[in-house]
């Protein structure tokens, strides 16, 4: 999961400390200074506010808990004292043995929890983004300390950066789903381990994040992110998230991102692309787009800025694209409105490993992707990219850096 720095208003931070604040008594975090503390130490190390604020509320109810001992030394998380640098020995003892760590403000005590999610031990989980694992070496035990990740997750969810609001198109989450094709399942980042039928979920959670940079509302299962709210009937748009129950499946239910067409990608035993599954008599129940997701393409305002097509920026007039470029000409910009939509990508050249060995030119559009080669006389002929040929050239793109603006 990703924790990388992300603004926190001053008013988001005081009503992330009201909510956490047990009734009847006062947190000492609300104030300018400390609100200032914690900007100042997650940025310098490009960690999100939220992450250390979900330690702050699950040890101590961000301060407000009479239980929590070590908050009159600024002391919000449980860390013990190990001589430490920055911190002291405050003599309370500590409910595992030893005593607290004290700090002359929070500052201090923050400055402490980024070292922590440095350290030998939770850094490598950390780092690679596997939360669950940092917290349960945080907290000392397998299966513990889930809710400080669940609470990151409500507050990534619930308090955005104000003023930017993310939506992207269908093709984007579709784009990220087929980055995994064919990867095994073996992990679950969302929910630890259990039985692979559990994982469709947490795989159509994680493609989402990718597309969207923020943190989809968590299920534990198929089943239960398929009942909490209507479906709508049908084969699904693309990059919509389809469902299915029935004869076949686990009491887990099936999950997975619509390509278009009927097609399917979801997480099986491996990330697999399947075709007409989108039926009821298979036991598909519907379709729904995330939350950010749009399923339209770009107005024609928005297209003009984003694609400039056919102007020649992106597809260059000339012998590449040329049968294409003449029906463009005839039919409009349009046409690639409602055939694949507007470019996301710039023109680049790769090798698909299907293929012999021939470069080929290849750009991306919202729905789907268009290659040709030099191979052929002129005027060339474009032709559209399977499902394979797309992954690998996402995948290529991702590696290069090859994006449009928009």
């Amino acid at each position: 999961m990703d924790t990388s720095f992300s603004p926190l208003s001053r008013p988001q931070y005081s009503a992330i400390i009201k909510a956490g604040t047990l009734p009847g008594y006062t947190s000492p975090m609300d104030t300018d200074a400390d609100y200032a503390s914690l900007i100042s130490v997650t940025k310098a190390d490009n960690m999100n506010p939220r992450w250390p604020l979900a330690f702050t509320w699950a040890e101590g109810h961000d301060g407000s808990d009479p239980g929590l001992v070590a908050a009159r030394v600024n002391n919000l998380g449980g860390v013990k004292w190990v001589g430490q640098s920055g911190a002291y020995d405050s003599g309370i003892a500590a409910d595992t043995g030893g005593t607290y760590a004290g700090f002359p403000d929070l500052t201090g005590y923050y400055q402490e929890f980024v070292r922590i999610m440095h350290n030998s031990i939770i850094g490598p989980h950390y780092e690679a983004g596997d939360l669950i694992s940092a917290v349960e070496h945080y907290t000392n035990g397998p299966g513990t300390g889930h809710n400080k990740v669940t609470q990151y997750q409500a507050y990534v969810r619930d308090y955005p950066p104000e003023g930017a609001a993310t939506v992207v198109t269908g093709q984007e989450v579709a784009n990220a789903a087929l980055k995994h094709l064919g990867q095994a399942r073996e992990a679950d980042t969302w929910n630890g381990d259990h039985p692979v039928e559990m994982m469709c979920q947490g795989d159509v959670e994680d493609w989402v994040w990718e597309a969207t940079g923020v943190v989809p509302h968590h299920y534990a299962s198929a089943a239960q992110a398929g009942d909490d709210g209507p479906l709508n009937s049908g084969p699904a748009p693309v990059g919509a998230q389809v469902f299915f129950r029935g004869p076949g499946w686990s009491s887990f239910d099936h999950t997975g991102v619509s390509l278009g067409g009927g097609r399917t990608i979801s997480g099986l035993a491996t990330v697999t692309i399947s075709d007409g599954w989108q039926n009821p008599a298979v036991g598909y129940r519907g379709w729904r787009m995330p939350v950010g997701v749009s399923n339209q393409a770009p107005s024609p305002d928005e297209s003009a800025e984003r694609a400039e097509f056919p102007t020649g920026k992106i597809l260059r007039k000339g012998l590449g694209f040329r049968n294409e470029w003449d029906r463009a000409a005839t039919l409009g910009n349009e046409y690639h409105m409602r055939h694949f939509g507007y470019p996301v990508t710039d023109e680049y050249v790769m090798r698909f490993s299907a293929e012999p060995k021939q470069d080929r030119t290849v750009i991306l559009f919202e729905r789907g992707g268009m290659a040709w080669d030099g191979s052929q006389a002129a005027p060339w002929d474009i032709t559209s990219l399977n499902l394979q040929q797309i992954a690998e050239a996402v995948a290529e793109a991702d590696k290069r850096g090859i994006r449009y603006r928009g």
